[in-house]
């Protein structure tokens, strides 16, 4: 966590608990189960729109297609802004810092950040990219109050429970990259694994697709607790079980 914060900026990831709880109790609300199902909308139409580029038969580079859908549905759900034309720009920016991140805090020891080195200006020019889009995401939110962006929204409307301090434009910045990080690598990661694993499965990708299929147009909702039911419950074990996979936990050194 030091060498990210010493990269990426402090963030709800990486700061010290006297700094990161007031952070997590600004942004926890955005999470609830109240609260999600208002990106819903957003994240079907960015599956619907992905999916509908696909040809019968076509073969399908899934990796890189769960790494668009989770861009698009992050950027248009909570950041305010389509990201698809950044697509390209954003994925190796991320996976670049965080290589360099992941490989720093393994090693026994590591240079001194002031030594140059290629992999350290890789990841500067990579956390500079990250940053620049922030910069520009949290521009447009201001500029445009009617723009629905509601992460970018309340890291402006944040306050300080104690002492009423908002965060400056870095400070947002470095908790957008953040998000950047978790709703984009790690989301599509999991995602392309459970995909590929019900791949693998054709009874059971059967029976998950005779399942949504007759959801209709019917929008889904999340549980209200780990034992109640959804219209999608035979998907929901699926899910669960690719989870409980070792696999599927996918760290940063591996993305």
């Amino acid at each position: 966590m030091v060498q990210m914060q010493r990269l990426m900026g402090g963030n709800l990831l990486d700061l010290p608990h006297d700094r990161w709880l007031p952070r997590r109790r600004t942004l926890q609300p955005m999470f609830t189960k109240q609260h999600v199902p208002r990106y819903a909308g957003h994240m079907s139409a960015a599956a619907q729109s992905l999916t509908d580029g696909w040809m019968d038969g076509q073969t399908v580079d899934l990796d890189n297609a769960c790494r668009v859908l989770t861009l698009r549905a992050l950027g248009r759900s909570v950041l305010g802004l389509d990201l698809d034309v950044r697509a390209e720009e954003v994925g190796p920016a991320l996976r670049t810092a965080l290589s360099w991140v992941a490989d720093r805090a393994v090693r026994p020891v590591n240079l001194p950040q002031w030594f140059p080195t290629r992999g350290q200006r890789r990841a500067r020019t990579a956390n500079a990219q990250l940053h620049r889009l922030a910069a520009e995401i949290l521009s447009e939110a201001r500029s445009d109050p009617d723009r629905d962006a509601p992460l970018v929204r309340a890291l402006m409307e944040a306050r300080d429970p104690d002492t009423g301090r908002q965060l400056t434009e870095d400070e947002i910045c470095h908790e957008l990259v953040l998000f950047m990080l978790a709703g984009h690598d790690t989301t599509s990661t999991t995602l392309c694994y459970s995909l590929w694993t019900l791949g693998r499965h054709p009874e059971v990708q059967a029976r998950v697709f005779s399942e949504v299929a007759g959801l209709g147009e019917r929008m889904l909702t999340p549980r209200t607790s780990p034992t109640s039911t959804t219209p999608c419950g035979y998907c929901t074990k699926r899910y669960d079980c690719v989870l409980r996979q070792p696999e599927s936990s996918v760290s940063s050194t591996k993305s």
